[in-house]
C-alpha cells in the first residue's frame, strides 16, 4: 500500500491554513454533536411534559371530587355531633351504610354488598385516593426535568408538593375517623366519651376544610399553568358520588373552566 507522506510546509500562511482546517472540522463536529443533543433532551422533554400534564390533569380529578363532597363531610360531622350532644347514655348506632365507588362497581347493590365485607364500619369516611406521580418522578430521575425550561420545571415542582401536602392530609383524616369506630354499634356513653369523640370530629372537621382548601389551590395553581379536569372526568365524578345514600343532594357540581373532552 502506497503511503503520501505530508508534504512539508513552507510558509506560515500554509501551516495557519492548515491549523484553522482541523479546527473548523472540529467545531463542526462539535456543533453536530451538540445539535443532535438538543434535538434529544428537546424530544424527551416534550414526551416528559405531555406524560405530567396528563398525570396532574387525573390528579385533579381526585382534588375536584374532593371539593365536590366537602359539604356531605360537613354534614356528616354535624350529624355525628348532634347526637353526641343529646343528654343520654344510650347510643344509637350509625354506621355508613355506603363504600367508595371508586372501589366497586356501578350499581348500588354491588355498594352495599362491598360495605357488608367491612368487619368494622365506616361512620366517618372521606375519600381517600392514591398519590399519582410515576410520571414527574420518572421526570426527575431522568433528568428530563432539568432541561425543561425552568418555569415549567418550577410548576410542575410546586404542583407535586402541593399534591403531597394533600395526600398526607388524606393520611392524618382516615387516622382520625378510624377513632369514631365504636359510634357503629349500640352502647353507653358516658360524658368523657362524649367530650372525646366530640374532639375528633373537630379535628375532623379542621381536616375537612383544610383538605379542601389544598385542593382549591391546586386546581387554581394548575388552571394558572394550562392545566384543567376534563369536562367528562369531573361530570364522572360527580355522577359516581352522587350514588352514595343519601348524597344525592349535597354532592356540589362546582362551576370551574373545564377542558373539552
Amino acid at each position: 500500500m502506497e503511503i503520501h507522506k505530508p508534504k512539508p510546509m513552507h510558509s506560515l500562511r500554509e501551516f495557519l491554513t492548515e491549523i484553522g482546517t482541523i479546527i473548523c472540522g472540529i467545531l463542526i463536529a462539535l456543533g453536530l454533536e451538540q445539535g443532535l443533543e438538543w434535538a434529544h433532551w428537546r424530544h424527551q422533554v416534550e414526551q416528559a411534559d405531555k406524560a405530567v400534564s396528563e398525570e396532574v390533569r387525573h390528579n385533579l380529578g381526585y382534588e375536584y371530587e374532593r371539593i365536590a363532597v366537602r359539604v356531605c363531610l360537613a354534614d356528616r360531622i354535624g350529624e355525628l355531633r348532634d347526637r353526641l350532644l343529646q343528654p343520654t347514655g344510650a347510643w344509637k348506632a350509625m354506621p355508613l351504610a355506603v363504600s367508595d365507588p371508586a372501589t366497586t362497581g356501578d350499581t348500588l347493590a354491588s355498594l352495599a354488598e362491598h360495605t357488608k365485607s367491612n368487619a368494622i364500619p365506616w361512620v366517618y369516611r372521606a375519600p381517600m385516593r392514591p398519590l399519582v406521580n410515576g410520571a414527574w418522578t420518572a421526570a426527575v430521575a431522568s433528568g428530563v426535568s432539568l432541561h425543561m425550561p425552568n418555569e415549567r420545571a418550577a410548576f410542575f415542582d410546586h404542583i407535586y408538593e402541593q399534591l403531597e401536602q394533600g395526600f398526607a392530609t388524606q393520611v392524618l383524616e382516615r387516622q382520625a375517623a378510624t377513632k369514631l369506630a365504636p359510634l357503629a354499634f349500640d352502647r353507653n356513653l358516658n360524658d368523657a366519651e362524649r367530650t372525646q369523640y366530640l374532639s375528633v370530629l373537630g379535628e375532623l372537621d379542621q381536616i375537612n376544610a383544610l383538605r379542601t382548601l389544598i385542593a382549591a389551590q391546586l386546581i387554581e395553581n394548575a388552571d394558572d399553568g394550562g392545566l384543567r379536569i376534563k369536562a367528562s372526568q369531573a361530570a364522572e365524578r360527580i355522577k359516581s358520588f352522587r350514588k352514595f345514600p343519601g348524597r344525592a343532594g349535597c354532592v356540589d357540581a362546582l362551576k370551574i373552566p373545564l377542558a373539552p373532552g
